[in-house]
């Protein structure tokens, strides 16, 4: 069974499906941050799964929110997997320059419920940003 995983570096939070949450993040001013990654893997095998689909709902007002392909280790609360490079997507705020404050965003995903299936699992997400 495929499970949606939250990562921020090498922290994995599990979710369950239809999910919205909220997460505050700050980040440096006049840079290009990572504020969190979404990968799916499979938990017997540690092997990925595909890369969810990613959209930016309501965009930030004082930035832009871009994503990324990228790879990561799973952490310890993998279990087992702890270790494994598993493939995701890297969601990336930049603020506009010399901006400070707070900006918020939303992003929507979805994936597969299991592999090869037509029904999918949707995620809200919204994020409270604070640019120092």
């Amino acid at each position: 069974m495929f499970r949606t995983i939250l990562a921020f570096a090498l922290t994995i939070a599990f979710l369950s499906s239809a999910l919205a949450d909220q997460l505050s993040r700050t980040v440096p001013a006049n840079r290009k941050s990572q504020v969190y990654s979404h990968a799916l893997y499979q938990k017997q095998t540690c092997i990925s799964g595909a890369i969810p689909n990613m959209k930016a709902g309501r965009q930030p007002k004082h930035g832009k929110v871009t994503f990324q392909r990228s790879s990561f280790k799973l952490s310890k609360k993998a279990g087992g997997c702890a270790g494994k490079l598993i493939k995701g997507m890297g969601i990336f705020y930049t603020p506009d320059r010399n901006f400070r404050g707070k900006d918020t965003f939303t992003v929507n995903y979805s994936y597969e419920t299991y592999p090869g299936s037509s029904r999918r699992n949707f995620v809200s997400t919204t994020y409270n940003i604070t640019v120092k």
